[in-house]
């Protein structure tokens, strides 16, 4: 991008704008808080690709998540759906419960 705002080449600019495109699709499926930055990353390796070079001035450029790093998450994030699943099991148990006693105070006061 030059000085003034414009990018260089027209080039620069598509990919500028299919980055903040697919950026913007992705954080509308995220929570709120959640960080960006490896969203914003794995965009412009989608459109990209991803490539080893060193940028001068900007270091080794951007990294991937590892596969071990993604699987990682993958396992994290089942872990966490199983989790969420026995609570939702467990909070509709005592609701279950909770019916039955009001049901029986109810005879209980009719009797």
């Amino acid at each position: 991008m030059k000085p003034n705002g414009q990018w260089v080449t027209n080039a620069s600019a598509e990919v500028n704008d299919k980055v903040k495109d697919v950026v913007a699709e992705k954080i509308q499926e995220i929570e709120e808080g959640t960080d960006v930055d490896p969203i914003i990353n794995a965009a412009f390796v989608q459109i990209m690709g991803e490539k080893s070079k060193y940028i001068l001035g900007q270091g080794s450029g951007i990294k991937s998540a590892s596969r071990i790093s993604r699987n990682e998450i993958q396992e994290q994030l089942q872990a966490q759906q199983k989790e969420e699943e026995e609570e939702r099991r467990k909070r509709e148990s005592v609701e279950r419960k909770l019916m039955e006693v009001k049901n029986q105070l109810e005879e209980e006061r009719k009797n």
